[in-house]
């Protein structure tokens, strides 16, 4: 997803929650570019849940956008997705 318009490259992470009646459903957390200029964050949005239909062919339950740097990684710098469920579960992600 990072070659989409306002979203940076290797900084989007992508799980999968409880959602009815038991049913796995998919959220997409996106760090947005400092200096972005591909317009307002709903259209981000946007982009990001056409794609993620694209190409899984679910449509995310949720598509939040964050601040750069803001996504939780390891001390290597590689995502840490399980560390990410557990901050939107508890409602604790820094929104752009």
């Amino acid at each position: 997803m990072g070659d989409l318009d306002g979203v940076r490259a290797g900084n989007v992470i992508a799980f999968g929650i409880d959602g009815y009646k038991g049913k796995e459903t998919v959220i997409v957390v996106a760090e947005v570019k400092p200096t972005d200029t591909s317009g307002d964050l709903e259209a981000i949005r946007h982009r990001i849940h056409t794609r993620t239909l694209d190409v899984s062919g679910l449509p995310p339950r949720d598509v939040l956008l964050v601040r750069p740097g803001t996504l939780p990684k390891t001390s290597s710098g590689k995502l840490q997705r399980a560390k990410c469920r557990e901050t939107y579960v508890a409602e604790g992600l820094e929104l752009a």
